[in-house]
């Protein structure tokens, strides 16, 4: 996943069976424009939309079940992930094609072979897909029976301080279990990757859902999982949760709708991607500051035994914040740290729409045992929702050729942010 330096790069898929095609199988060209310029595409997630409209009929949409492509010249045909995407009567309005994209090179351009097939096309063996398990407290994503990624969620008021917020769950890429931190622990309140503010005003009232005060017993409840919403196949898996925001005494601050997408482990490489909408009960301040508020993560305190601590890679732009001394505005920042004998970077990467265009950056702040985060400051009005959008990229410095520096995370980020353009054209 080394960064690609480079003038702008054509990718171009045609679509056509790699073996004859059946009577339903359907024939389509799609285009990727990749940035190049300084960074150029480093690899990563890829999702492509084909519109019902000329090119596509709904009674095609609804027939396809599959994507198989050669996503390499010498690579066997395998599954792109296909998602129908409908609207408030049920009726598909189009297709997603979404998979783990490889590097594409300085100035050079790559091709795939892959077809869009019914149920009645058999093209090798079933792929694996992401499957859904409930476990203590929660449930899991797992791959080829491993699992990815872990949502914790069940409030149970006689454990309250070990069930107070909801939170994600990392795996590492080798076995090890969850890289993230669960209940308990030094700061307990720190938990996986987890959403708060230590300062939420709501008139004269304070009520703080980071630390989370015994006596008071503020919570994030959840509620319920937009079924409709979730998505599994050969490479992603989505799950929404609605959440909750419970202050003071139990009183309602604000709904959430928390949805998380795990990619496929791919190139020593896994891609979480999580999205917290909250819409408060009347208008509301988020505030604090940065080492108490925003979007976070605790790794798993195991990991940071014997005088073991985390260093920080940040943009070369980003800038000393007046806070304290480990404080940085920036667009992203990544841990470098070790679980075991396996040398990982995390990186967490903050959305531009996080902030209003005029606004400053993200403030983030680290801890070298572990914890890291964005902080950001809104005021949103009654029936307004404030949507914040991060990407988390586990790195397995092993399996990244040269290792990770400054230059591929920024790529990341900036192939996140500006992802491939990508036109879709039926052919014959």
């Amino acid at each position: 996943m080394r960064p690609a330096l480079g003038p702008l790069v054509a990718l171009a898929l045609s679509v056509c069976a790699p073996r004859a095609a059946a009577a339903r199988d359907l024939p389509f060209a799609i285009e990727l424009s990749v940035p190049g310029g300084a960074q150029g595409f480093p690899g990563g997630p890829v999702e492509a939309r084909l519109a019902v409209g000329p090119g596509l009929t709904v009674e095609e949409a609804n027939g396809v079940r599959r994507a198989i492509a050669r996503l390499a010249a010498d690579s066997p045909p395998e599954a792109l992930q296909v998602e129908v995407e409908r609207d408030a009567t049920g009726a598909p309005t189009g297709l997603v094609l979404a998979w783990v994209a490889a590097p594409v090179p300085a100035g050079s351009a790559a091709s795939v072979r892959a077809a869009l097939v019914g149920a009645e096309t058999q093209v090798g063996a079933p792929a694996p897909e992401f499957t859904l398990h409930t476990i203590e407290g929660g449930r899991e994503w797992r791959f080829e029976g491993v699992p990815v990624l872990g949502f914790m969620f069940g409030y149970d008021a006689a454990r309250h301080a070990d069930t107070f917020k909801t939170f994600h769950h990392l795996a590492g890429l080798h076995g090890e279990g969850w890289l993230t931190k669960g209940a308990g622990g030094s700061y307990p309140h720190q938990r996986g990757v987890f959403v708060g503010w230590d300062r939420i005003l709501v008139g004269n009232q304070r009520h703080d859902l980071w630390t989370i005060d015994e006596a008071l017993r503020p919570r994030q409840e959840h509620d319920t999982f937009d079924l409709d919403a979730e998505r599994r196949g050969p490479w992603r898996a989505r799950h929404v949760s609605r959440e909750r925001w419970l202050g003071n005494g139990g009183v309602k601050v604000a709904d959430e709708r928390r949805t998380g997408d795990v990619w496929r482990p791919t190139r020593g490489a896994l891609v979480f991607d999580v999205e917290s909408a909250l819409s408060p009960r009347v208008t509301t301040t988020f505030a604090g500051n940065p080492a108490h508020a925003g979007v976070h993560v605790r790794l798993a305190e195991e990991h940071f035994q014997a005088g073991r601590q985390a260093s920080f890679l940040l943009p070369a732009d980003a800038e000393d914040h007046p806070y304290d001394g480990d404080s940085w505005t920036a667009r992203w920042c990544a841990a470098r740290f070790r679980a075991g004998d396996q040398r990982y970077v995390l990186a967490q990467l903050a959305h531009p729409t996080n902030t209003a265009p005029d606004a400053p950056l993200p403030v983030f702040n680290a801890r070298g045992y572990g914890r890291f985060g964005a902080f950001t400051e809104h005021r949103v009005e009654r029936a307004a929702t404030l949507t914040l959008r991060h990407r988390f990229v586990l790195l397995d410095e092993a399996a990244v050729p040269g290792g990770v520096d400054v230059a591929l995370i920024e790529a990341l980020w900036r192939a996140w942010v500006t992802p491939p353009s990508v036109t879709v054209r039926r052919l014959g």
